[in-house]
């Protein structure tokens, strides 16, 4: 099995049980992504062998929207309205908060 499968099947428990806490949790939002950004992108670092490069990049940027997928799928469950809500503005701010440190640890 390669690098970037490895270390996305490293990564994915973590994108899943953090896109559920973001889904039941959505006020912490930023210290959410904050941890999904940096331990998410470790957790690939080190499965890599400390390997970086678009491949690894693009892994850390599926991971993390695995994770903010499935905590605005809770947003619509609960029947917000994504399209009228500022908590939507605030929860798309964080999604690229973790986005870029999830990526930039892959650099």
């Amino acid at each position: 099995m390669g690098q970037i499968a490895k270390s996305f099947l490293a990564v994915l428990p973590l994108s899943i049980v953090l896109g559920a806490l973001w889904m039941m949790y959505p006020r912490y939002a930023f210290w959410i992504a904050l941890v999904l950004g940096f331990v998410g992108g470790e957790i690939i670092s080190l499965v890599s062998g400390r390997k970086r490069g678009p491949e690894m990049q693009a892994v850390a940027a599926i991971a993390v929207l695995l994770a903010v997928a499935i905590g605005l799928v809770g947003e619509v469950l609960r029947g917000i309205s994504l399209g009228n809500n500022m908590d939507f503005l605030f929860q798309i701010i964080m999604a690229v908060v973790a986005l870029f440190l999830a990526v930039a640890r892959q650099r």
